[in-house]
């Protein structure tokens, strides 16, 4: 079966429900509660959130983390129209994140062609640019907005703070059953 273009998802904030899952985690191995990332970085120095982003990371959490409803389901589909699904995150690329990530993917049943470590996803983007790109699926509005101005992709944005969003390249989502629904147009 020949590619009908390539679909770009994220694991983190699409795949799983993160932070919320890196929260949980605070809250339960290191007694520190939140409710929102944005708080706990802003209540300690970027040192101490990065040694507790690695001791998360570290910890074999993401070999057990929960997959967004639908989600599996939904990258299916886009395999049955003959996609190619290809994982970037910017999950750092050393173990034991790796093997957890594999791991998890395989447990899962994900179903994914291509899986890539990246630090910076736009320069990864412009690199493949060329490479039928279709879709885009991310939490991370940056990367939204590359999409929409500078590819010929449609991107799902993740997120939930909707806003009045006029560009018919981006959809806003909250879920993967809407991502489905417009797989039925696509």
């Amino acid at each position: 079966m020949s590619s009908k273009g390539i679909v770009i998802v994220d694991i983190d904030g699409c795949l799983t429900d993160y932070p919320n899952v890196f929260l949980s985690w605070l809250s339960e191995h290191k007694g520190i509660s939140f409710n929102n990332l944005e708080d706990l970085k802003n209540s300690m120095s970027k040192y101490k959130y990065e040694k507790l982003k690695y001791s998360y990371r570290i910890s074999g959490i993401k070999r057990k983390l929960p997959i967004n409803k639908n989600a599996k389901e939904t990258l299916e589909k886009m395999k049955n129209k003959g996609m190619k699904i290809w994982i970037a995150t910017k999950r750092p690329n050393w173990e034991p994140v790796v093997s957890d990530t594999k791991y998890w993917l395989k447990e899962n049943n994900i179903p994914w062609d291509n899986l890539f470590f990246i630090k910076n996803k736009k320069i990864f983007l412009k690199n493949y640019t060329g490479n039928s790109i279709k879709i885009v699926i991310d939490d991370d509005n940056d990367i939204i907005d590359f999409v929409s101005k500078d590819m010929d992709a449609h991107a799902f944005y993740f997120t939930n703070k909707k806003k009045d969003n006029n560009n018919k390249k981006i959809t806003e989502v909250a879920s993967w059953i809407e991502i489905r629904k417009y797989l039925d147009n696509f």
